[in-house]
């Protein structure tokens, strides 16, 4: 965003240091999004790495229980701990993933956190159509609310040309009033009022 940009959301009466505000606060959420989205990337690099090794020490096990079958047992229970070990990775992996996909929604860390600890499983692309139907629902109902609050909006009766009048009163501009004016504020009112003007 660009400070026109931000002059087009805040209307053209904004002053510099509206826009300025607004820019900073603009570049200071993408900043924040963009170091949460290295952060989770840095921690599904480190995932991956611990993956790759229990992997390795899955393979040697199974030379292990190849070599010795005395030891079987003891093998079982090694397997069954690394079973949990790779499930619980899988599923840390998954939810740094969904993560990401959320956050780069626009929803905030601990609100993400929440979510995928509701939905995560140990299969990768399962948990990831879940976050991407979570966001495209997230999508749709605001969609649906800013829709309802436009339709709102343009049923509301409004006057199109409000008089130059005292907000405290419903009295019309008089000549008396309009001759206590300053030049700006009569030219604004000539301008902004023609036929009222005239009736003067």
């Amino acid at each position: 965003m660009n400070r026109e940009d931000a002059k087009k959301l805040l209307g053209e009466n904004a002053t510099d240091e509206q826009v300025t505000t607004l820019l900073n606060a603009f570049h200071n959420e993408v900043k924040e999004k963009d170091d949460q989205i290295t952060s989770l990337n840095d921690q599904i690099s480190k995932n991956n790495t611990e993956i790759a090794n229990l992997k390795k020490s899955d393979d040697e096990l199974k030379q292990i229980k190849q070599s010795q079958m005395t030891d079987e047992q003891k093998a079982k229970e090694l397997q069954d701990q690394l079973n949990a070990q790779m499930s619980t990775y899988k599923k840390l992996t998954n939810s740094v993933k969904a993560k990401s996909i959320l956050v780069g929604a626009g929803i905030s860390g601990e609100k993400a956190d929440s979510l995928v600890s509701k939905f995560v499983k140990e299969d990768e692309q399962a948990t990831i159509d879940l976050a991407n139907e979570i966001v495209q629902e997230l999508s749709d109902m605001k969609a649906a609310t800013e829709k309802k609050v436009k339709d709102d909006l343009s049923n509301v009766n409004v006057n199109p040309t409000a008089s130059n009048v005292n907000p405290k009163t419903d009295d019309l501009m008089t000549w008396d009033k309009f001759t206590k004016l300053s030049s700006e504020e009569q030219n604004k009112f000539q301008e902004e009022h023609p036929e009222e003007f005239n009736n003067l």
